[in-house]
């Protein structure tokens, strides 16, 4: 289906190829799964599959790409549209149509398919996704799981023997998630349509790839059997690249490196042998522990009293939610999509203004009805990353973007300026991008500046809306400990999220909303230890949580307490 030879890009005004010498062949029916680090190419690889690169793109390209024997540098996209379906990691950006039928029936408009073809083309598509009912639905009141369900259908009207998905989960709650999982392996079993996913968690996918290709710096350093290369290369793809591995075979890399053996690398917590002893109470503790441990001030910085929120639409978003957020606390901000978490923190920054009630700042002895006070004085005490980091950028280069907020600050000298943006910059792995314009970066070099332009004013409050989108291992663990190392300061967090490894590793309180409601709060153990509010809420726990339930039978409910990976590592015993 797919095979390419020596590929090497540049995109036009870069300095250097982004793709360097990759190798690729795709058999029908293959599962593929692509992981690297942010910014590695593999979003680029994908877009050289069906065309968009070069043929739209422009810019220096070498080598060849074949898709069903058609080279793509000599076929234009609506032809290879016919054998390779893409679906972009934000289905908003793809979709253009206010019904779902005619969605799916604008690129068989496109390529001039018989009328009566189209029609029986989507209503088998649309039957394929779970979303025949919704075929006379605006697109606009779908969830985000459903969006990305109709992407999927509308790729797949053409009748595609390859089907690119780029990062499809990375904005859904863990329900839509499991939806759009579940649709991707039925076509790739029922229809044998080869799947190339770009993905950075591999814990909900790993089960049905049949192959994992690993990318570094433009070039595949691996490629082979899931559970060959994981056995062989986990503390690699781990520790040297700084990937995400499935949680289980995390735990199965420590369990060997103190004397376990595994013939081959276990993916999910069924495959895990149960022959390694665990110690109930260990000496050690975890990052997440120790955050816990940590007191705070018992002094509110946000007070929400009564608030409610409806949209001109008449969508009431926030149904009545009182509480209070204290100094030093790290707050995950839970829910399915739609269930009001950003519009509770635009409410806490001032961009929306409460239908009903009243939400305060403090800081100190000053208070802050946050309704009566001026963004430019909200923003001292407050920083807000965006969802959609796009939508914040408003400079021309990287630079520019991260010194903006200081050049409008007094007192602050040029030198000053340039200092702690170069230090910023190179904090986040962003200095050799300095004169990038930010539109150009990739999806987690993006979500990487907009937290770099938001914490060079050192706020003494964070709203982080998904701030691991598009993130790798490494730069996961760079948020954790940074925004762990804020809370030492006295820095309140507030972290909107579906990922639930890192909130277990690292929120002290989890705030779950359900239509606008406060469904719960508590802590994330307490969380993963109620199976009905993870179900009401489109939740779920951490695989290595679940492991450790599987381990309660022998070991008792004090191992219940068990959610992350270093918990677990803290337990087991060597092998004697």
């Amino acid at each position: 289906m797919l095979n390419i030879k020596d590929l090497w890009y540049q995109y036009p005004l870069a300095n250097s190829p982004v793709l360097k010498g990759v190798n690729l062949t795709v058999n029908k029916g293959e599962f593929v799964t692509i992981l690297g680090p942010s910014g590695c190419g593999k979003s680029t690889l994908g877009l050289t599959v069906n065309g968009i690169i070069p043929n739209q793109l422009g810019g220096k390209i070498s080598g060849s790409v074949e898709v069903s024997g058609m080279n793509t540098m000599e076929h234009d996209v609506g032809e290879l549209a016919r054998n390779v379906g893409i679906v972009f990691q934000n289905p908003d950006a793809q979709i253009i149509h206010l019904y779902v039928e005619d969605e799916v029936a604008f690129p068989m408009q496109n390529l001039l398919v018989e009328p009566d073809v189209m029609r029986e083309r989507i209503n088998e598509t649309l039957k394929m996704v779970g979303m025949l009912e919704s075929k006379k639905t605006l697109t606009n009141t779908l969830s985000g799981g459903q969006k990305q369900r109709l992407s999927i259908a509308t790729a797949l009207a053409m009748n595609p023997e390859i089907l690119i998905l780029d990062e499809p989960t990375v904005h859904l709650d863990p329900q839509g998630a499991a939806e759009v999982v579940e649709t991707i392996k039925q076509l790739n079993r029922d229809r044998e349509i080869a799947i190339l996913l770009i993905e950075h968690k591999l814990d909900d996918v790993i089960m049905f790839s049949d192959r994992i290709v690993v990318m570094n710096e433009g070039s595949i350093v691996a490629d082979g059997n899931p559970r060959e290369l994981l056995l062989d290369k986990a503390s690699y793809i781990m520790n040297d690249l700084g990937l995400f591995i499935p949680q289980v075979t995390e735990v199965a890399s420590y369990a060997s490196e103190r004397g376990h053996n595994f013939a081959t690398a276990p993916l999910s917590v069924e495959d895990f042998p149960m022959d390694i002893k665990l110690q109930v109470n260990p000496a050690k503790t975890s990052h997440a522990d120790a955050n816990n441990e940590i007191d705070t001030m018992h002094e509110n910085v946000v007070e929400l009293d009564h608030v409610s929120f409806q949209y001109p639409t008449g969508k009431l978003a926030l149904d009545n939610v009182s509480l209070n957020i204290l100094k030093g606390e790290i707050v995950a901000l839970l829910g399915s999509n739609g269930s009001g978490k950003t519009t509770l923190a635009k409410t806490l920054i001032g961009l929306l203004k409460p239908t009903q009630g009243e939400v305060r700042i403090k800081n100190g002895n000053t208070t802050l009805n946050v309704s009566k006070t001026s963004p430019k004085v909200l923003s001292r005490f407050i920083g807000f990353s965006f969802q959609n980091p796009e939508n914040q950028f408003i400079t021309e280069n990287v630079y520019d973007e991260v010194a903006f907020g200081l050049r409008l600050l007094e007192n602050v000298t040029p030198e000053e300026v340039k200092e702690r943006t170069m230090t910023m910059l190179d904090k986040f792995g962003l200095k050799e991008f300095v004169n990038e314009h930010p539109l150009n970066l990739s999806m987690g070099q993006k979500r990487r500046l907009s937290v770099a332009t938001m914490l060079i004013l050192e706020p003494r409050m964070i709203i982080f809306d998904e701030p691991m989108t598009g993130q790798d291992k490494r730069r996961t663990d760079f948020m954790v400990q940074m925004i762990a190392n804020l809370r030492n300061q006295g820095t309140t967090a507030i972290i909107i999220t579906h990922d639930m490894r890192f909130v277990a590793d690292l929120a002290t309180r989890v705030i779950v909303l359900n239509q606008g409601r406060l469904s719960f709060q508590d802590t994330p153990e307490k969380l993963f230890n109620n199976p009905e509010i993870l179900q009401q809420n489109s939740l779920t726990d951490p695989a290595v949580h679940r492991l450790a339930l599987k381990y309660s039978k022998n070991y008792g409910d004090q191992i219940n307490s068990v959610i992350t990976v270093q918990q677990f590592c803290d337990r087991m015993e060597l092998k004697q």
